[in-house]
């Protein structure tokens, strides 16, 4: 009876140690991400994102369709603001995922999402000779 025990113990032990060897492997290849790289978003690209009609004249656009009256109406006194956004554009052009980096408040960071969005054409950022997603930051200075 006691010879038959110790190979029933084995066994178990044995048996135990192989199913928590095959656990770790199987849990460490799921740890490790998988990466997209056709919707990876570049923070710095061979050719940035840009407005088709140049900086100056997205400036000026967004300048022309500010609509500083509600700005006013929420409280912002006359002074100089600068306002900070930050957004994604995608390979067609399109843009997204707009946030604020400046917090004025009364409704600056706002509107100026607001116009942004009305821009519904940008040229993609470019890298490999390829378009890509990629980060934009514009930094509009606002007189009211």
């Amino acid at each position: 009876m006691k010879y038959l025990y110790f190979p029933i113990l084995l066994f178990v032990f044995f048996s135990s140690k192989a199913q928590t060897a095959s656990d770790t492997s199987i849990n460490s290849s799921k740890a490790q991400p998988q990466i997209d790289e056709e919707h990876k978003i570049f923070t710095h690209s061979e050719i940035p994102v840009s407005y088709p009609k140049g900086e100056k004249k997205l400036l000026k656009y967004i300048e022309n369709n500010i609509n500083k009256k509600a700005i006013v109406e929420n409280g912002a006194v006359k002074n100089d603001y600068t306002v900070i956004i930050r957004f994604i554009v995608r390979q067609d052009g399109t843009a997204y995922n707009f946030s604020p980096e400046t917090k004025n408040g009364f409704g600056l960071e706002d509107e100026t999402i607001r116009v942004l969005k009305t821009i519904l054409q940008w040229e993609p950022a470019k890298q490999n000779n390829r378009k890509v997603y990629a980060y934009y930051r514009i930094k509009v200075s606002l007189s009211l």
